[in-house]
């Protein structure tokens, strides 16, 4: 790959026949590296025109002069050529760096290396008895290993390091100094865009890309639809920055094959969908307090209102329980036949329980709402769960807790049976805010945003009953003023 030394300065228009496009098309391709961007087109060995190709491989219209220097002339008869490395053909290859050949770079290296280490009558030079002296008697290395590292690194830097850089950073929509516009004939396409200018305007879909833009929030578990999702346009250089960063984004001419995805991650509005935001199906992460214990079984605990609507219950919470379980039997007497009902009460304190999960009227955790609920910004959750609710008439009654999920002991579990039985009286004590189960990460963490957000969640219930009211007053008060100036 040569950097070609292009000769004009100044972008011309030439006018092109229809066979012309075709046998610039059937031209081999070549790479060139021009302006410190690598460049990939059409490349025409007779007139040294170098065809410019875009992202899919179709010409984009534009075309470069590559003016090489002319080839050396040949040795006179009976001398042997000096070796001036490879010829220019060969310093244009493909797989060529720009830079002298492996071989000339060893020759010359082979040659100032016997220079140094030999002096006239054949004895070593102070030189390289200096390079063989150790650097310290406790660091096994001379300054010989100094060299030759520094020079690996310099190596590095100049054909790894700094090329690489270059290629990030350097703008892909910026056309070479030289590039020169042509204009294709009426009956052929330029690019994708399928688009034939007359002038030397460049193509805009040449610099700008479309993708795919949500119209609003989006949080896990949304599904993505043909509503909710928009073409925009960046440019080629903030698209190509992003897969830099590890984030590529969906082009719009995909977003039939996102359709009835589901995101699995929070996504403002305007934001882009990029590759690994959607997914099948939506799975939270997993209830950490919910796991399997020997001789321990999970029962499903009715929640009164006072208790429904604390503030102290959260995931992780502690509570005291005492389970109230009442017996009856029925005796009757031998001789007279009287029958005796017998009740009995015994009870089943539980103290310091843990609250594993919470469930709502429907027997349904809450746990995966709140997930995804705490994917969006702090500052951003009201004014999106008072839209929600408006929209939901639902979604009150599915986030209000009616049932709490504990572990007790298995034989005990079996003993009391059905916990929502009428011959079950359960009564609760909540524990302090601050006594809760936070033995890991992550249960400190969610724990601790799940209790921000119930005050979230209330506090919007609270501002959507206020503004019914407020609105219903309202329409009161006019249907009530209309009737008192239809009576005058």
């Amino acid at each position: 790959m040569a950097a070609p030394d292009t000769g004009q300065e100044n972008a011309t228009t030439i006018k092109l026949t229809q066979e012309d496009v075709e046998k610039i098309k059937s031209l081999p391709k070549r790479t060139f590296l021009i302006g410190n961007l690598q460049q990939t087109g059409l490349y025409d060995e007779k007139t040294r025109r170098f065809y410019y190709l875009d992202a899919n491989g179709e010409w984009n219209g534009r075309l470069a002069i590559i003016n090489t220097p002319p080839p050396p002339p040949p040795p006179p008869d009976g001398e042997e050529p000096e070796d001036e490395g490879p010829s220019e053909d060969e310093s244009v290859d493909d797989s060529s760096d720009g830079g002298d050949t492996p071989t000339s770079l060893a020759d010359k290296a082979k040659g100032l290396f016997s220079f140094l280490k030999k002096k006239g009558d054949g004895a070593e030079s102070p030189i390289m008895e200096k390079l063989h002296t150790p650097i310290s008697k406790r660091l096994p290395l001379t300054w010989m290993h100094v060299v030759i590292i520094g020079v690996i690194l310099l190596l590095l830097m100049v054909f790894i390091i700094t090329p690489a850089v270059n290629r990030v950073f350097a703008p892909p929509d910026v056309p070479p100094a030289s590039s020169t516009e042509v204009t294709p004939p009426s009956g052929s396409q330029q690019g994708t865009g399928g688009e034939n200018p007359q002038t030397s305007e460049p193509d805009p879909t040449l610099s700008n890309i479309q993708v795919i833009q949500v119209k609003d929030i989006m949080i896990p578990g949304d599904t993505i639809t043909e509503d909710n999702v928009q073409a925009a346009e960046i440019s080629a250089a903030d698209y190509e920055l992003l897969r830099a960063n590890g984030r590529i984004l969906y082009q719009w001419d995909t977003v039939n094959n996102l359709i009835g995805m589901v995101v699995n991650k929070y996504i403002p509005k305007g934001g882009y969908i990029a590759s690994g935001d959607e997914s099948a199906t939506y799975t939270p992460a997993s209830n950490p307090w919910v796991n399997e214990q020997a001789g321990m079984t999970y029962v499903t605990l009715p929640l009164d209102e006072t208790t429904a609507a604390s503030s102290l219950l959260n995931f992780g919470a502690k509570a005291d329980i005492t389970v109230t379980k009442k017996t009856t039997s029925q005796t009757s007497q031998q001789e007279d036949g009287t029958i005796t009902t017998v009740t009995s009460e015994k009870k089943y304190p539980f103290t310091s329980i843990i609250i594993c999960d919470i469930w709502n009227a429907d027997q349904e955790s809450i746990y995966p709402q709140y997930s995804s609920y705490l994917a969006i910004p702090a500052g951003e959750r009201l004014d999106y769960i008072r839209d929600a609710l408006l929209e939901d008439a639902d979604l009150e009654r599915k986030l209000t807790p009616a049932y709490i999920r504990v572990k007790i002991d298995s034989t005990l579990a079996t003993e009391i049976g059905d916990f929502n039985s009428n011959n079950i009286t359960i009564s609760y004590a909540l524990h302090d805010a601050n006594d809760i189960d936070v033995t890991t990460d992550a249960k400190r963490e969610f724990a601790s945003q799940a209790r921000a957000l119930d005050e979230t969640i209330n506090q919007a219930i609270a501002l959507n009953e206020e503004a019914v009211q407020q609105a219903q007053a309202e329409a009161q008060q006019q249907a009530q003023a209309q009737q008192e100036q239809q009576e005058e």
